[in-house]
């Protein structure tokens, strides 16, 4: 007969630096596209966008044919939070927001600010 002992190391709980987390519901939303897929879905979609809460990490999933559509998905999601929830959108970010450049800055979707960060 063989009797295994099992000894617990004493760890430390790591926490990471540098990543602030959002302490209220819709202060951060997560953005991003990806795409083109080779397979197309049912109706031809060929690109994907998702929303992600940065407080609640409830995320949404919007099928798009082009990614021309992005911004107008945006503002649809958006509008559909803030009028659900009764709050506001503080910040979007995104890893590289080039589907952006050119339709989107504050002057045209002035309600929230965007936030820029490259992440790997």
């Amino acid at each position: 007969m063989y009797v295994w002992i099992v000894l617990k190391e004493n760890k430390q709980k790591h926490t990471k630096k540098g990543a602030t987390r959002s302490t209220q519901l819709l202060k951060i939303i997560h953005i991003d596209i990806c795409g083109p897929l080779n397979v197309n879905s049912f109706n031809k979609e060929r690109y994907f966008i998702t929303f992600i809460d940065d407080f609640s990490r409830y995320g949404y999933v919007y099928l798009l044919h082009e990614k021309l559509q992005a911004v107008n998905v945006l503002e649809v999601y958006i509008n559909e939070l803030e009028m659900k929830l009764d709050r506001k959108v503080k910040i979007v970010r995104s890893d590289r927001v080039g589907e952006y450049y050119g339709k989107y800055d504050e002057s045209t979707i002035p309600k929230f600010k965007r936030v820029r960060q490259h992440q790997v």
